[in-house]
């Protein structure tokens, strides 16, 4: 039983009493007990999957990856924002988790388009992805690789900045990664029996790219089988391009991809 479900549990005994049934301070027992609002908030906490980055999983190196791209560290709050159409990620990001806190929606006057975005506090995540992962506040321009480095890290960034582009009237394609040089650089050497291409600047960042269709449908591959979890829209361009190589893998096995819509075309 959760701390604050105990101490609701024991309500009709004398507070010093719960505090001390329970093993916490008097005055934790009176917040929850007198400022609803504030308990409920104090609930979620206690739910919340704290340590779910202490130990290292292929689940674990994902999300980190995940957080690499599209999250940031804002004091003791750790975010994900994505575009409207991903919400059900953010729910598998929830529920891996533990999280149940509400996925907030709103609306970006600069961009003139809605997103949402799961936030909540827990200083020992935060702890753990500086630790295992060089995540930490105004990241995007500076982030190193990670400490704990595997392909399930890559496939998380690729979910949050990674690309698939078509060229429709030769039915070729390319993929390929944003963000710092260091963390690019590091990238690429995943790929290096695929291309001898450069990281090279985009604007104020930097990007690796895999041309040519066996190429980027190798690496295509090799991040799809190393992703736990996957952003819809783009495991929906991912069987567009295995289309494309009239390499029709439905017969391939995915235990591990827990999608809301995996297979609607």
């Amino acid at each position: 039983m959760h701390k604050v479900d105990h101490i609701r549990h024991l309500g009709g005994l004398p507070q010093y009493e719960i505090a001390r049934k329970v093993g916490c301070s008097q005055g934790y027992v009176s917040t929850v007990l007198n400022n609803p609002k504030r308990g409920v908030r104090l609930q979620l906490q206690e739910q919340l999957k704290h340590d779910c980055f202490s130990i290292q999983t292929f689940d674990a190196d994902f999300w980190a990856g995940v957080i690499a791209a599209d999250g940031c560290i804002t004091g003791n709050r750790v975010q994900i924002g994505l575009q409207e159409s991903d919400k059900e990620f953010l729910e598998l990001w929830q529920s891996w988790c533990n999280s149940k806190h509400k996925i907030a929606r709103g609306f970006s006057k600069k961009s003139g388009t809605w997103s949402y975005q799961s936030a909540f506090k827990s200083e020992q995540m935060i702890e753990d992805l500086k630790k295992y992962y060089n995540i930490g506040p105004r990241k995007s321009l500076n982030a190193k690789p990670p400490n704990r480095k595997s392909l399930h890290f890559i496939a998380g960034l690729f979910m949050g900045d990674g690309h698939i582009s078509f060229r429709s009237q030769r039915q070729h394609y390319t993929c390929g990664f944003c963000g710092s040089k260091d963390m690019m650089e590091w990238v690429r050497t995943y790929f290096t029996d695929l291309t001898k291409g450069k990281v090279t600047p985009a604007a104020s960042i930097y990007e690796f790219a895999i041309g040519g269709r066996y190429n980027a449908h190798e690496a295509l591959v090799r991040i799809f089988d190393n992703s736990p979890f996957v952003l819809d829209r783009k495991y929906q361009r991912y069987l567009h391009s295995l289309s494309l190589r009239k390499e029709v893998r439905c017969g391939r096995n995915y235990p591990a991809i827990r999608v809301l819509r995996l297979h609607r075309l």
